[in-house]
């Protein structure tokens, strides 16, 4: 049975356990090779609780409800993703408009168009760290068009689900007031 540990040669109910350059400890550097990995339990019969699996959470900041924008207009669209549990690794952030097809943006065309890099990467991530994605969005397409926004956050490692954002709709308006 995995144990979480406090520190290295600790378990969470107190028994001491071996700490060899073989085990290492999730979220949790280990006092023989300072590595990430899996603990294996040097009594397997000690009850010591299973180790938490790391997991992302994700967040829409601006907008935050739907949103009109003339045509030419350039907006921030800001969204974050924090670690839980662990070591989520690289997370990488992409923005997406609905039309017919799922369609990330890109750096040119309609009726949107970003100028930031899209994909974004987080770099390595741990438990209780965020990452904040900023893009700048230009309004191309036609007036009164409306589109599904969303981010969605993928983890290089295989192990961390993936997460999207709540979907903000925004409405190209005309250009006269």
């Amino acid at each position: 049975i995995p144990d979480t540990n406090q520190s290295c040669g600790e378990c969470i109910n107190g028994q001491t356990e071996n700490c060899t350059t073989s085990e290492s400890c999730p979220g949790i550097q280990t006092c023989a090779n300072n590595l990430w990995g899996t603990c294996i339990d040097a009594f397997p019969n000690d009850n010591c609780p299973a180790i938490p699996e790391p997991y992302i959470t994700v967040s829409q900041i601006s907008p935050v409800t739907d949103m009109n924008y003339p045509v030419w207009q350039i907006f921030s669209y800001t969204t974050n993703v924090t670690c839980h549990d662990g070591n989520c690794g690289e997370i990488n952030s992409t923005i997406y408009f609905v039309d017919a097809n799922q369609t990330m943006i890109p750096h040119s065309g309609t009726p949107f168009y970003t100028i930031n890099a899209n994909p974004q990467v987080c770099s390595e991530l741990h438990s209780g760290e965020t990452c904040t994605n900023t893009w700048q969005v230009i309004v191309t397409g036609t007036p009164y068009n409306t589109y599904p926004f969303f981010v969605e956050y993928n983890s290089f490692d295989a192990n961390i689900s993936s997460k999207t954002t709540p979907i903000i709709n925004i409405t190209i308006d005309s250009n006269s007031s």
